[in-house]
């Protein structure tokens, strides 16, 4: 009996092994430790070191927070773990660390910038306390001498100042008019989407796009697509007969839709349209008229 519950616990030991293995494949949690530690470092080092990659989530590699914040998130910190016997401090670094655990667990996108937004206020509010006690320290140093300690908040309130033209920079011209933004939220589709939705046609419409691009179309159509979505490989599947028919096929999906419209709806013209921020040829309509 004994032997039977030692093996009986060990398969069960086992299969749940596997199923946690599979449970952390397919929702990118660290697999073993080692990963484990692997994207806790990198989640903690993304504010000063070196942030998310992807460009949806922030300028690229860029750390979240800027050298002056960075330092005062450090001084913060330090002062936090000093003053843990503190209730409020306790609370702060604990719901902080609390809201970090998502972005841990994205072992496979680690750092995820998107995943640690819950964190964020609380690591400002961190960092303000590094700058409070940095001006106690500076307080302390000229007790009586007025005008060294209005110095020392001019500098803080000049450096406050350039943390917020740096983020009207790195957000609203270095982000938001980067090329790799737009191709991030697949611009092609996106407009591919919007032009099937607002401009009005009398025949048979499909919008015809690479699987990773069909998505953003369905959700961009709503509950009442205005044209059918499909892949370039199924245009050989339509049925050929009388009526006129329009194809908005994506950059993506050029080269292959092409080919297959040109066998199986020949007479057409692929017209290109494109990109009102970068010029580019971003997606394209091909008209059979009957």
């Amino acid at each position: 009996l004994v032997a039977g519950g030692v093996a009986y616990a060990g398969w069960l030991a086992a299969d749940s092994h596997l199923r946690w293995a599979e449970v952390a494949h397919a929702t990118g949690w660290p697999q073993s430790l080692a990963a484990f530690g692997q994207s806790l470092v990198t989640t903690l080092l993304m504010f000063n070191v070196r942030g998310d990659d992807n460009i949806r989530h922030n300028l690229a590699g860029q750390p979240m927070f800027n050298a002056f914040v960075g330092l005062m998130l450090l001084a913060g910190l330090l002062i936090g773990i000093a003053r843990l016997h503190q209730r409020r401090y306790r609370i702060l670094l604990s719901l902080a660390l609390l809201m970090l655990v998502p972005a841990i667990l994205s072992a496979a996108t680690a750092p995820n910038a998107a995943h640690a937004i819950g964190a964020l206020p609380l690591l400002v509010a961190v960092a303000a306390i590094g700058t409070s006690y940095m001006l106690e320290l500076w307080y302390a140093t000229f007790p009586i001498n007025s005008a060294a300690r209005t110095t020392g908040q001019v500098v803080v309130g000049v450096l406050m100042g350039l943390t917020a033209i740096h983020g009207q920079a790195q957000y609203f011209r270095a982000w938001a008019q980067s090329i790799d933004t737009y191709a991030g939220y697949e611009e092609p589709a996106v407009a591919a989407a919007k032009y099937a939705t607002a401009q009005p046609y009398a025949g048979q419409r499909f919008v015809v796009a690479v699987a990773s691009e069909l998505p953003v179309v369905e959700y961009l159509q709503g509950r009442r697509p205005t044209a059918t979505r499909l892949e370039p490989a199924a245009v050989t599947a339509l049925p050929v007969g009388p009526g006129a028919r329009q194809f908005i096929i994506t950059a993506q999906a050029r080269d292959q839709a092409a080919r297959q419209l040109s066998l199986k709806f020949p007479g057409g013209k692929l017209r290109p349209q494109l990109s009102a921020f970068s010029g580019n040829e971003i997606y394209y309509v091909y008209e059979v008229t009957p």
